[in-house]
C-alpha cells in the first residue's frame, strides 16, 4: 500500500500541499479548499470560489443566452460552474487556452473557433467579463456563438451581469 507524499505540520497547525498536487488539481494561491474529517482521516477538496452563485449565476446566464441568442456559462479560475442549457459542460474543466486568456478583462475573438473546455467543447468567437468583488477575480461569465461571434450589443451586457454576481458574492 502506497503512503503518498509525507509532510510535517507546523506548530500553527498548516501543511503544504505538494506545488505536483497543486498543479494537477489545479489549486491556486487563495482558492477555497474544505477540509472534512472522515473514518480513515481527513478529505480536502477543491470549492469553487462561486460556491453558492450557481443559482443566480446559471439565471444570468440562461437571460443573456435567451437575449443574444448566444451560449452562456459562468466559470471560476478552472471549471465551468453554470451552463443553462448544457448540463453536460457544468463541472468541465476549461481548456489550456482559455484560462491562458482569462487574464484579460474582455475580449473577442473573430470568426474562429475557440476551445473552451479541455474535452473539447468550442464555440465560435469568445466574449468575457470578470465576476469579482472587492477587487478579487472569482470567476467569469463567457459567451460565445455556434456559428457566429456574439454581437457587439451583447458586451455591456454580460459586463453588467457580471457585475451583478460580483456584488452576490459579498451577500453569500
Amino acid at each position: 500500500m502506497s503512503r503518498g507524499i509525507v509532510r510535517h505540520i507546523d506548530a500553527l497547525g498548516r501543511i503544504v500541499i505538494p506545488k505536483e498536487l497543486r498543479r494537477s488539481l489545479r489549486i491556486r494561491e487563495n482558492d477555497p479548499v474544505e477540509i472534512e474529517g472522515t473514518e480513515d482521516g481527513l478529505r480536502l477538496r477543491k470549492v469553487s470560489a462561486l460556491k453558492g452563485l450557481e443559482f443566480y449565476a446559471a439565471l444570468a446566464a440562461d437571460c443573456l443566452g435567451r437575449r443574444t441568442g448566444c451560449a452562456v456559462m459562468a466559470a471560476d479560475q478552472a471549471l465551468i460552474c453554470a451552463a443553462p442549457g448544457r448540463p453536460e459542460l457544468e463541472g468541465q474543466a476549461l481548456s489550456e487556452a482559455l484560462r491562458e486568456t482569462l487574464g484579460e478583462d474582455l475580449f473577442r475573438r473573430e470568426e474562429i473557433s475557440f476551445p473552451l473546455t479541455e474535452a473539447g467543447f468550442s464555440g465560435v468567437g469568445l466574449c468575457t467579463a470578470p465576476i469579482r468583488h472587492l477587487g478579487e477575480r472569482y470567476g467569469f461569465l463567457l459567451m460565445t456563438g455556434e456559428k457566429s461571434p456574439p454581437p457587439e450589443s451583447a458586451l455591456p451586457l454580460l459586463e453588467f451581469a457580471a457585475d451583478l454576481l460580483g456584488g452576490l458574492l459579498g451577500e453569500a
